[in-house]
């Protein structure tokens, strides 16, 4: 599959939020695990794609906004490619995965936005292909078209950016030390949930490995969503307990997400993910906090969206640990889904030691599936491959 570039730089390059993505050679990298080849010109005498990255929430690319910076991104295209793409000889490829956030807020509305967009210009149908961070975009987009009785007129697949595979993952699994904490729980940039998930280890007195709160310095502690507590008791409680730090220090010089901290792993029976979002309906958004486990060999709980334990089974992952619930994966209402998690969380850390002992040995197999698993698993080859698939049956039927 041709892969088009205008010039020497990454497409839009005269836009600074698409420039500063990643400079053009990595980009070219990261797309040549699939079967590419690269194309600098402005003629277009086979199909191919017209690759463009975004990193930055839908309000800032797909439509004016409340945003100060926020672009039609479709209309910043160069009129000799919308001319190709009428032609069926180009198809637009927008990478948008480093962020995976809901299309329609309460505030904006980017399916509505994209879908008038690619009307307007009168471009064919699924000529726009969206390689989405949301997971679950596609299906929002279909249900969206649906309830307003669209056409869908738009392409998505799913996209993943953060898999920690540059974070030089351990040769073999970590082997957690007898006598150890019951868990660890690293929770690093401000998110609400988090702070709510603080609260719970603090006032039920579950002691792990934790680090978080160091927000709180610059956040306002926000009222409880998921809980109900006095808001003073809520806000006392946190600042007597935290923040703690366990793991990266230094914040500015050490990239938490390249950083696997194994000994964190060996100190703990079992690690509790606390994904970067947490609340939006509908959603799927992983980042390398969920692989993290995986590549060093760790059980795992994760608070998240819905469906994030389904997804990794579909990708070939076991997340069942026998005798650790975790069936709050099912859960849609976000605070039943953060109820039911904890008390899972609770009822592990109230086990004995031998229980917890003999449940980690029947998690073997599984641990190290997962390892394995995610040592063979490319999901940038995948999610590419899935676009010249695609794109190979779109230029088929348009020929």
């Amino acid at each position: 599959m041709l892969c088009y570039f205008d010039n020497d730089f990454v497409n839009l390059s005269h836009i600074e939020e698409i420039r500063s993505v990643r400079p053009l050679d990595r980009l070219k990298h990261n797309l040549s695990s699939s079967n590419f080849k690269f194309v600098h010109s402005t003629e277009y005498t086979e199909p191919g794609l017209y690759v463009i990255e975004v990193s930055k929430h839908v309000p800032h690319w797909c439509g004016k906004s409340t945003v100060p910076s926020s672009i039609n991104i479709l209309q910043e295209i160069p009129d000799h490619v919308i001319k190709a793409v009428k032609a069926r000889l180009l198809r637009i490829v927008i990478v948008s995965i480093i962020e995976g956030d809901n299309y329609v807020s309460k505030n904006y509305n980017g399916f509505l936005s994209l879908h008038t967009d690619v009307i307007n210009l009168d471009l064919p149908v699924n000529s726009v292909l969206i390689i989405s961070g949301n997971l679950n975009a596609d299906k929002q987009y279909i249900d969206w078209c649906a309830t307003h009785k669209f056409r869908p007129i738009i392409e998505f697949i799913g996209g993943i950016e953060w898999d920690g595979k540059e974070s030089h993952p351990p040769s073999t699994t970590v082997k957690i030390i007898d006598h150890c904490l019951p868990f660890n729980s690293l929770n690093r940039a401000h998110r609400n949930h988090r702070t709510e998930h603080l609260y719970f280890l603090a006032e039920n007195k579950l002691s792990g490995l934790v680090s978080g709160g160091a927000w709180f310095a610059t956040h306002p502690i926000n009222p409880p969503i998921y809980q109900t507590v006095d808001y003073n008791h809520y806000k006392t409680v946190l600042n007597k307990n935290y923040p703690k730090t366990v793991d990266v220090q230094d914040l500015v010089n050490q990239v938490p997400n390249l950083i696997n901290n194994l000994e964190i792993y060996e100190r703990s029976q079992l690690t509790v993910v606390t994904e970067s979002h947490f609340d939006q309906t509908g959603g799927l958004f992983i980042t390398e906090k969920t692989f993290r486990p995986l590549l060093v060999g760790h059980p795992f709980m994760i608070l998240g969206q819905k469906g994030i334990l389904e997804k990794l089974t579909s990708w070939g992952f076991q997340t069942e640990f026998d005798g650790l619930d975790q069936s709050y994966d099912d859960v849609i209402d976000n605070s039943e889904r953060f109820l039911h998690f904890h008390r899972s969380l609770k009822n592990w850390y109230y086990k004995s030691l031998e229980e917890k002992r003999l449940m980690i040995q029947k998690w073997e197999s599984t641990i190290q599936h997962n390892f394995n698993h995610y040592n063979i698993i490319n999901f940038k080859k995948s999610m590419f491959d899935c676009a010249i698939e695609s794109s190979n049956i779109y230029f088929k039927e348009c020929s």
